[in-house]
């Protein structure tokens, strides 16, 4: 029994053309290129990896083709389905060939060859050059209302101010009433804080 040997070069199939039996692929340096008169060109789909030589065509194996793809952050889904992405530099506007589900702050993989591939997260996700890679970006930008609210902790400036502003609030919540029989009006530090609890609280 005789081995064989089929040689040729990896193509990506980018568009099948059936009607004039035509393939656009792309190789793996990157180049672009078009073939036709292939056999059993009803067979082959866009997304196939091809391993094509002078005698012929077969099917190779997905794992053989090596792509160099991105993961960067949806920006925004248009209309027609494709999405802008965050490049680094700017937006780019990428396809979504496989229709996936996708929303403003997903994180996908992606190539300009083949657009959106998967999701990687449906959440943005911190580089680990900047902290810990598996917190969500959005935490330290969200506000835990679970507290008791505002204290005085949460006030920041000069320390004789943030006394002086203490002691004027201190006044008005701990002598209310008597503030009131002589007809003092709550200053605007005491107005300013009531206005922090009432925003904190909606």
């Amino acid at each position: 029994m005789s081995n064989q040997v089929f040689e040729g070069q990896l193509f990506n199939v980018l568009r099948v053309d059936a009607a004039d039996g035509t393939i656009h692929f792309q190789t793996q340096t990157g180049n672009h290129g078009r073939a036709s008169g292939l056999q059993n060109m009803d067979r082959i789909a866009v997304g196939d990896v091809l391993l094509v030589g002078q005698n012929g065509w077969e099917f190779a194996p997905d794992d053989l083709w090596h792509q160099s793809n991105q993961i960067t952050t949806v920006r925004r889904v248009l209309d027609n389905g494709s999405v802008l992405v965050d490049s680094g530099v700017g937006f780019q506007k990428v396809t979504n060939p496989s229709a996936l589900e996708l929303a403003a702050g997903n994180m996908v993989e992606y190539n300009d060859a083949q657009g959106v591939l998967s999701i990687v997260s449906e959440k943005p996700i911190r580089s680990g050059i900047f902290g810990d890679e598996n917190e969500s970006v959005e935490s330290e930008y969200l506000i835990d209302k679970a507290g008791e609210g505002p204290t005085f902790e949460d006030f920041g400036g000069y320390p004789d101010v943030i006394a002086r502003a203490e002691e004027l609030i201190e006044t008005q919540l701990e002598r209310r009433e008597q503030l009131d029989a002589i007809g003092a009006r709550p200053n605007a530090v005491y107005l300013g804080f009531c206005l922090l609890i009432f925003f904190y609280g909606t």
